[in-house]
């Protein structure tokens, strides 16, 4: 971030859906960081999450629901397996001046490779604007910043759903879909779908970099991967050799 933002005032609730209760200990390290660093700039920031959900339309609708029950004025997604740093935190929230919704790009995979996924507004052009950002009809929700107006204005248009056997509803901000075309749309798309309907902006921060964590599946046959395989044992390293 090349100048500074005035973000003194501002308020952040980060909302984290954990599937298992569990966060990554670098995303822990980044949260403690930020609560000194926002300070500095005048924000105030609190943590909430929504763990042991098996749907993630439900665990987004309960953070972002809870969400508009306190005076915070941005609510930040950060998924339990995404990795940034403190300084994220502010710049988003620095990019998001003025703006209805910012989302990190953050990477997926995609076969043996790492890819990105979101659509531009200008389709044929993914250069960024003199800020960095790139503005989007959708995009994930992994790392995503949306002020308050945003959900304020929403709550108008969207349904509303019974929580379990409570008498509490939430708002349905998020939700499956499959679209026109059968294609399925998960719950990030389907926001986005609705908050630009409503009027609002989306933008991509380009400028931002993370560790996007995912658990992969290392097979191994040894007598098979012999050929060309190197065994490390201590300091020394030998190359195995086909029998």
């Amino acid at each position: 971030m090349d100048k500074e933002v005035d973000i003194s005032g501002r308020s952040v609730v980060v909302a984290i859906p954990c599937v298992d209760g569990t966060i990554d200990i670098r995303i822990a390290i980044a949260l403690l960081n930020a609560t000194h660093l926002l300070a500095q700039y005048g924000v105030k920031l609190a943590v909430t999450h929504m763990s042991y959900c098996s749907s993630i339309s439900r665990a987004r609708n309960a953070l972002a629901n809870a969400f508009l029950k306190t005076d915070f004025t941005d609510l930040l997604f950060i998924d339990d397996d995404t990795v940034s740093d403190a300084r994220s935190i502010v710049q988003i929230m620095a990019k998001a001046t003025g703006r209805d919704i910012v989302a990190g790009a953050v990477p997926i995979l995609k076969g043996d490779g790492k890819s990105y996924r979101f659509k531009p507004v200008v389709t044929d052009s993914i250069e960024p604007n003199d800020e960095g950002l790139i503005e989007v009809e959708r995009v994930g929700t992994a790392f995503m910043c949306i002020r308050r107006h945003v959900l304020e204005s929403l709550s108008g248009s969207v349904d509303s759903y019974w929580v379990d056997q409570s008498q509490e509803h939430h708002k349905r901000f998020f939700s499956e879909e499959y679209d026109e075309a059968g294609a399925f749309w998960g719950e990030d798309y389907f926001f986005c779908k609705e908050a630009v309907a409503d009027g609002h902006r989306i933008w991509v921060d380009v400028d931002i970099a993370f560790s996007h964590v995912k658990k992969i599946d290392l097979k191994g046959h040894f007598r098979q991967d012999i050929p060309g395989m190197t065994i490390l044992d201590g300091d020394e390293a030998t190359k195995g050799k086909p029998k």
